[in-house]
């Protein structure tokens, strides 16, 4: 009896730590899938901590170490807006005492997702022979079909030519991209928002499938925009800096000047390597 009792006991011992080395398990596992998220978030602490002791930067120090004073922000974000009209100054919700009420944010919205093309390209022979790809016969087809709807009377052939262009719009997920002043690392910082084709916001998984894998969640991390209120995906600007550094020094080499005008237009053209599938660079 007292055997059985002593067993039972055992028993019971066994399958509590039975549980709670699972318990244990699935807590640990949980939190190496999480560990990425978990540093991000504790440095975006220390970051946010950090920035409100940083005093604002009031000489200007571009050539000599790439950063920037709020008021040569305010100037490349003119200049930018200036090149490109499809970018604009935006005031904030929360707005910072440092910079102009109406220049705290510039924004470009409604920038479409390029799509990759599932069509074979055309082909030239040395001989001279064309092959005709998906796309010149799907042409083809366009063209037989208008002259189809030619033959029919006026008003029909307004209807059926209006279902056609409406069956031909392509709708695709969309992104309002953004930048504001880091006040620690003294820079231009890039945020995006994304919204799919009926113009829902996206969730943070569904937006960095438009970013590098190499990038995301990493470079790319989710975080709060002070500025607008709400929390974005984000370019982590701490490399930033040498970038541009390293760009003014080797105009210096080519007796060129490396203005800091030209800072945003040239940044956009980087960060298209983190965010390729977002159709934003227009420039020449």
């Amino acid at each position: 009896m007292v055997a059985w009792r002593h067993g039972s006991s055992l028993r019971r011992w066994f399958f509590a730590a039975f549980g709670i080395g699972i318990i244990s398990l699935l807590a640990f596992s949980y939190y190496l899938s999480n560990f990425n998220t978990l540093i991000q978030s504790a440095k975006s602490l220390a970051l946010s901590a950090a920035t409100k002791f940083t005093p604002v930067l009031k000489e200007s120090k571009f050539l000599e170490e790439g950063v920037m004073t709020p008021e040569e922000f305010v100037t490349a974000g003119d200049h930018l807006v200036h090149l490109y009209p499809y970018w604009s100054w935006e005031s904030a919700v929360y707005p910072e005492n440092y910079l102009p009420k109406n220049r705290q944010v510039l924004c470009c919205k409604g920038l479409p997702t390029r799509k990759e093309s599932e069509r074979p390209i055309h082909v030239v022979e040395e001989d001279g022979m064309t092959i005709i790809t998906e796309e010149e016969e799907e042409e083809e087809d366009a063209e037989t079909y208008l002259e189809q709807l030619e033959n029919l009377g006026e008003e029909t052939y307004l209807e059926q030519l209006e279902e056609m262009l409406e069956s031909n719009v392509v709708r695709t997920r969309t992104y309002d991209l953004y930048i504001t002043y880091d006040k620690y690392y003294q820079v231009g910082r890039l945020w995006f928002r994304g919204w799919d084709e009926n113009h829902q916001a996206l969730s943070f998984d569904q937006m960095l499938a438009d970013v590098s894998d190499k990038h995301a969640r990493k470079t790319v991390t989710l975080e709060k925009c002070k500025e607008l209120g709400i929390h974005m995906p984000t370019v982590h600007p701490c490399r930033q800096t040498n970038v541009i550094k390293q760009t003014i020094d080797e105009n210096k080499k080519s007796l060129k000047i490396f203005r800091v005008e030209e800072t945003f237009p040239f940044l956009l053209k980087l960060f298209h390597n983190a965010i390729p599938n977002i159709n934003y660079d227009f420039t020449r």
